[in-house]
């Protein structure tokens, strides 16, 4: 997972909060589904927990993502590996 995609994917959904007026759910690219209201934003991450965005934590989550990515992507390839 590239970091500056992830973090550009975060960038977008809190500039969408700030300007949003009532509740959306979108899907953004490298991120996935994120919920938005006024001033909130959240995303589900790869474990399936819904995680806040914060401009102050946007850095702290970009990390945690690609970090949750790889772990992910690596317990996939070993159960593939595991049916051969």
């Amino acid at each position: 997972m590239d970091k500056t995609r992830v973090k550009e994917a975060l960038s977008t959904a809190l500039m969408l909060s700030q300007i949003a007026s009532k509740k959306h759910k979108v899907k953004i690219d490298w991120l996935g589904e994120v919920f938005i209201d006024n001033n909130y934003s959240a995303y589900v991450s790869d474990k399936g927990k819904l995680t806040q965005l914060t401009s102050a934590n946007i850095d702290e989550k970009a990390e945690e993502l690609i970090h949750e990515s790889f772990e992910f992507s690596v317990k996939r390839r070993i159960k593939e590996l595991s049916y051969i």
